[in-house]
């Protein structure tokens, strides 16, 4: 069985008996990723009672079931640990900073700059435009 280049969601086979199996964990890759909240990035261990459908960003130097799993996503799906590595461009609102997120290839990153970042850009933009 083939998955697509960007998300890996599996492709249904053309002669493939039970359909609904492959349908359904595309769906659950989906339910994961688009849109994706998650509680928190500062967790490096499992926390003790997700809930279904819940996602962490793994922290540096996870552990237990998130070991080996640093910057992925993290879903609790079905009972499960899911684990979903990230690609330059994916986004993810962050409860526990309260600000989106973006994966850069090596680090998620607020998406939008700090304002302190925003004033200065736009104090240099101004300033270029005012005294060439």
């Amino acid at each position: 069985m083939s998955n697509s280049p960007n998300l890996q969601l599996p492709y249904i086979d053309a002669n493939q008996n039970q359909k609904h199996v492959t349908h359904n964990a595309a769906l659950l890759i989906l339910d994961a990723l688009v849109d994706c909240n998650v509680v928190s990035t500062a967790l490096a261990a499992p926390p003790a009672s997700p809930g279904d459908g819940q996602c962490w960003i793994v922290a540096v130097g996870g552990t237990g079931a998130w070991a080996g799993k640093d910057g992925q996503i993290a879903a609790w799906q079905d009972g499960a640990w899911s684990f979903y590595a990230p690609k330059v461009g994916f986004t993810a609102y962050a409860d526990d900073r309260a600000t989106l997120l973006v994966w850069n290839g090596t680090a998620w990153v607020p998406a939008v700059p700090t304002p302190s970042a925003a004033a200065a850009t736009a104090t240099s933009f101004v300033q270029a435009l005012i005294f060439g």
